[in-house]
């Protein structure tokens, strides 16, 4: 009922101030602007929108801040930051927009530039633009201010953060942190382009100054946006606080832009060094260094920034679980780029080996294309080597740390993932050597060819079979490191059942137990084939069923053992969030209960997927398989035939 009523007035609050704002922005444009004629009705609508609007938002936005004076649940809702924070990228967003224009139109008269007939524009002249664009950025800078003025008043009353108000501080900050500096790369990319094309006589590229004008607009404003809302991050990590240094999502925005960063630069150097190489082999290249070299230029710069940084904060903070899994996403994510380039590499240079063999001319397009592949095995090699040989350092080292590696569902994924693609892949290119030995024997082909199909084929069979046995002995490896560990945690576990009220019951469950872990120490309390009775004291863990009325929770309170409780139903009585389980499981709740334990991890129990999500499960995997089938066999097909 609360998220409700909460969720119905920040939304008619929203909806009624933006309705607000741009109303009084369109009214002072229609009444300042001398080269702007507004039409009467306009003026109608504008003031009805204005006088309507206001007191339906003043009325919602005060009966929402009553609430929160006398909440501090409400005062301190996510929602109400979302609100608060969405409405300052309402304003912030349009005002960055008019500052373009603004500038835009500065440059325009600066550099004596056009206004082209197929776009249009509001006004034309700088002395309009003067006004237009100035007032909407004042009211937009008004009200953006008032929003700021309410978190602030926040911020005094309440000195911390709550983990949802953080996060969504950090979305607004990171998110005009990120368009700025994507601002910034595309102007200084496009510049950077230009003066490298004035080298030379004559000039092979020129630009507008219409175009020139759009991109400082774009560099400028990018600036803007970028610094002040990075140096705001950057401040807030230094701060020192847990809540800024464990923060998910700043790991995130470092790594994508190491990520993009690095796969940009290295695609550009790809294609420079596949021209240096093609120019070796005196082959024609389609390109030109003056396109590639300034996304290097710029990108590398991205790339080497962002990694510092992030070499900053590993100085300065340790490394949480949720940044932990950012970190392993993106050096998969690297391994699995440069392996894919390193694969499509080597089938280049196999494909143009069979050419050749078959009698095709070592000549144009297959010398440029042996050096498009030669570079890609350059650039491939080290981008998945190097930041595999960091997975598989990380992954093999001893403990928790080692462990975590190995287990993740990132390094799970990216293994089956390859094997997956190796697998479809073999599957391919044997039906594709079957069926071209079959229309052989049924006169259907000719030999002319065979040899390079065939070829072909089985070169790629045999590279998807290599990388099948390479990743499929890396689970294995992990296998095995995984069941030794495990073996070491339970042999040093000794587990006792208290039969209480129910000893058939944990009779069942001792044989069940001891078929599901035989390395672990397992002892019936009372037992007669036990030297001495166990103490609960002297063991790693109880297992017990417990009823409501039971005389010996203070044994099983004092006791130091790790308990596993198993509630048992009685009349009158019942328990809740607990759903009656029968022995078998019991038995495997209880089984990985002990694993987690014995590995000194938090207790998780599965509670299983239901019919339905199996079944959604089974269909979106054989769709999935279908639709990859089909685009293999799509794709042998435009190869072979």
């Amino acid at each position: 009922m609360i998220v409700v009523r909460r969720w119905y007035i920040l939304a008619v609050s929203a909806i009624s101030l933006q309705s607000v704002t741009w109303a009084i922005i369109s009214l002072l444009r229609g009444l300042l602007t001398p080269g702007i004629t507004t039409p009467k009705t306009a003026v109608a609508f504008e003031t009805a929108v204005i006088l309507v609007g206001l007191p339906i938002f003043l009325v919602h936005w005060l009966w929402a801040q009553r609430l929160a004076d006398q909440d501090e649940d409400e005062q301190t809702s996510t929602l109400r930051t979302l609100y608060l924070y969405g409405m300052m990228a309402g304003y912030l967003a349009p005002f960055a927009a008019n500052t373009f224009s603004l500038l835009y139109a500065v440059w325009r008269e600066l550099l004596n530039a056009e206004v082209p007939s197929y776009i249009y524009y509001p006004v034309e002249t700088l002395s309009d633009s003067a006004i237009y664009y100035p007032a909407a950025m004042v009211v937009l800078a008004i009200f953006w201010f008032y929003q700021r003025h309410v978190l602030q008043q926040h911020t005094r009353h309440y000195a911390a953060e709550t983990t949802g108000q953080a996060t969504v501080r950090r979305l607004y900050v990171f998110a005009f942190s990120a368009v700025g500096l994507g601002m910034i790369i595309g102007a200084v990319v496009s510049l950077l382009s230009w003066l490298l094309y004035k080298i030379g006589t004559p000039p092979t590229y020129e630009i507008t100054t219409r175009t020139l004008a759009t991109k400082l607009t774009r560099l400028l404003v990018g600036l803007g946006l970028w610094l002040p809302f990075w140096l705001w991050a950057q401040r807030l990590f230094r701060g020192g606080q847990a809540t800024e240094t464990g923060s998910a999502m700043r790991k995130f925005y470092l790594y994508a832009a190491v990520f993009v960063g690095m796969v940009t630069a290295v695609a550009s150097a790809t294609s420079i060094l596949a021209g240096l190489l093609a120019s070796a082999l005196k082959a024609s290249f389609n390109g030109d260094i003056r396109e590639t070299l300034p996304p290097l230029i710029v990108m590398g710069i991205v790339w080497a920034y962002h990694a510092v940084t992030l070499n900053a904060d590993a100085r300065q903070s340790t490394e949480k679980p949720q940044q932990a899994g950012i970190r392993r996403l993106y050096l998969y994510l690297v391994a699995g780029v440069g392996l894919l380039v390193l694969l499509v590499g080597v089938g280049g240079i196999v494909s143009m080996i069979f050419f050749v063999l078959d009698g095709e001319p070592f000549v144009g397009d297959v010398r440029q294309g042996l050096a498009w592949f030669i570079a890609a095995i350059i650039a491939g090699l080290p981008v998945w080597l190097l930041p595999w040989r960091q997975i598989q350092a990380a992954a093999v080292a001893e403990g928790a740390d080692g462990q975590g590696e190995r287990q993740a569902l990132t390094r799970k994924i990216y293994l089956y993932l390859f094997i997956f693609l190796a697998t479809m892949t073999v599957l391919g290119t044997a039906i594709y050597i079957v069926s071209q030995l079959v229309e052989l024997l049924l006169d259907a082909r000719t030999t002319a060819h065979l040899l390079r199909d065939l070829g072909m084929a089985l070169a790629y069979g045999l590279m998807a079979v290599g990388i099948w046995l390479y990743h499929g002995s890396i689970l294995r490896g992990d296998g095995r490191i995984a069941e030794a560990e495990q073996h070491s945690d339970l042999t040093a576990v000794r587990v006792t059942l208290m039969p209480g009220a129910q000893p058939d019951m944990m009779a069942q469950l001792q044989q069940a137990l001891a078929k599901k872990l035989p390395d672990i120490t397992l002892q019936m309390a009372g037992d007669e084939s036990s030297a001495a009775e166990p103490q609960a004291a002297d063991v790693n863990m109880l297992i017990r069923p417990v009823a409501v009325g039971q005389d010996d929770w203070t044994t099983l309170a004092d006791s130091a053992a790790y308990k596993l409780l198993i509630p048992m139903p009685q009349p009158n009585s019942v328990w809740l969030g607990v759903s009656h389980k029968d022995v078998d499981d019991l038995a495997k709740q209880a089984a990985q209960a002990i694993e987690q334990i014995a590995a000194g991890k938090s207790v998780h129990l599965g509670t299983g997927l239901g019919i339905g999500a199996i079944v959604a499960l089974v269909v979106g995997g054989l769709i999935l398989l279908f639709t990859f089938i089909s685009l293999v066999i799509s794709l042998v097909s435009e190869l072979f035939f």
